[in-house]
């Protein structure tokens, strides 16, 4: 902006005649993307009146809602464990439990590979889980 527009923006604001803007303090209305392909705009429109979204984007809300059911049957069982005053290093469930949140884990990971190859920009990518991060922040 030069140095004028600048100038007669701060006195318009000083003004406050931006003050009591229709919709002032909610997120803009945005009715769709401008970087899509207008010829897809309708159908774009159709899918999300319906509540459908981008396919990768479905896909990484699978992945995430799968990752928190194997986080809670872990925090779970660990708990039933400990509630019983059985520690987890002899408790044979407790080794089964670790071997299945760590086949869990491999295949989202396996997953991810997969929805990271379909986002449309490297931001929008998933980092891989790490079940042994996972299973220290329970120790």
């Amino acid at each position: 902006m030069t140095f004028a527009a600048e100038k007669i923006i701060a006195q318009a604001i000083e003004d406050g005649l931006f003050d009591n803007l229709p919709g002032q303090g909610r997120p803009l209305p945005i009715e769709h993307n401008p970087h899509s392909d207008p010829s897809l705009a309708a159908a774009y429109r159709l899918l999300q009146n319906h509540g459908f979204s981008l396919p990768w984007i479905e896909a990484g809300k699978r992945i995430a809602a799968d990752l928190e059911v194997a986080r809670t049957r872990l925090r779970q069982r660990r708990g039933w464990i400990l509630r019983r005053g059985v520690p987890l290093s002899g408790s044979i469930g407790w080794r089964e439990t670790v071997a299945d949140f760590r086949t869990s884990v491999a295949e989202l990971n396996r997953r991810i590979i997969q929805l990271n190859l379909t986002v449309p920009l490297p931001r929008f990518q998933r980092r891989w889980i790490d079940a042994e991060a996972e299973l220290a922040e329970l120790a």
